[in-house]
């Protein structure tokens, strides 16, 4: 028992740190970066890409710990794919990893079309883990209303792809950048699919599931032996149920990262198409939703698999609070 809450301690804490260190690493790439890239921006670059990598792995760890009773003490295995609930941990932090390879790509290789379009192939990659996350996160369940809504962010994003393609094609803006812009209609069809998907995922999770007494992920876990800063976070949360998190961290991840995405398309388009200089305050908006939206991504490790179908044999579980 001590070692079991000395697991989750430990994990718990770690978490927080990795966030911690995105919380300055950020700011400093950012400073490194402007007015031109330079060693310092493309070292603050790759340690705060790494760092959500590390928060993701830890939360994975975390997830794998409350989870003992399931895994009979295992740690979490990266490549130990299962078949269930507990592989969003897994998948998730696959598109993180394509995600920071895909930083150090642009960052080291800027200004050309190859290296755009490998950027552009490992993003993704990246995003095609994640649409594989959100699936395994609604479970098996069918929810009509939200299959639809679904269908309807990705009509909107077909269309979206369409009328960039027209308007490039008639203002002639794509000489010599034809596979790149290409590559781009792809990749937006893909990035407006994963928004569907972490739709559709919380959609399903809000209407499928039901609270099991007055049990709560942020309350009554670990009752008196819960450490200080948790039973701080449960007063912040009041009677917050784990699955209402998550529903918020599938939607609030994928669209921060959609909206960095395509501000980032624009801020392109801007410099490349109308050779007009990138806002300092659109690279500051378009890097902290980045961030912020795979630090999202990879802390919904912890509380996804709870918030849902585990929720149940876990309390039975715990049942020594």
């Amino acid at each position: 028992m001590e070692q079991f809450l000395d697991k989750i301690s430990v994990n718990s804490i770690l978490v927080l740190v990795m966030i911690g260190l995105e919380i300055i690493c950020v700011p400093l790439f950012l400073h490194f970066y402007w007015p031109n890239r330079s060693y310092k921006s493309f070292t603050m670059k790759t340690v705060s890409s790494v760092v959500f990598i590390l928060c993701g792995v830890f939360s994975a760890q975390l997830c794998y710990a409350l989870n003992n009773d399931y895994f009979h003490g295992e740690s979490f295995n990266l490549f130990g794919f299962t078949g269930d609930m507990l592989d969003y941990p897994r998948l998730i932090i696959f598109g993180l990893i394509f995600g920071m390879l895909g930083d150090v790509i642009l960052h080291k290789l800027k200004g050309t079309n190859l290296s755009f379009i490998i950027g552009m192939v490992l993003f993704l990659g990246g995003h095609i883990f994640y649409i594989k996350a959100f699936d395994v996160a609604k479970g098996d369940y069918v929810y009509d209303k939200a299959e639809t809504v679904g269908k309807v962010i990705i009509g909107i994003g077909i269309v979206f792809v369409i009328a960039i393609l027209a308007a490039s094609i008639i203002t002639k803006k794509i000489k010599g950048r034809e596979a790149v812009l290409a590559a781009a209609a792809v990749y937006g069809v893909v990035l407006f699919t994963m928004v569907s998907k972490a739709v559709v995922g919380a959609m399903t999770i809000i209407e499928h599931f039901e609270p099991t007494g007055d049990w709560s992920i942020w309350g009554n876990t670990f009752s008196n032996n819960r450490p200080g800063w948790m039973i701080k976070a449960q007063e912040l949360l009041g009677p917050c149920e784990a699955w209402q998190v998550a529903a918020v961290m599938l939607i609030s991840g994928a669209v921060l990262f959609a909206f960095s995405d395509l501000l980032l398309g624009f801020m392109i388009a801007r410099e490349h198409g109308f050779k007009k200089q990138p806002k300092r305050w659109l690279r500051i908006i378009n890097i902290l939703t980045y961030y912020t939206a795979q630090i999202i991504l990879g802390v919904s490790i912890i509380v996804v698999p709870l918030g849902f179908e585990w929720v149940e044999s876990l309390y039975t579980a715990l049942k020594f609070i």
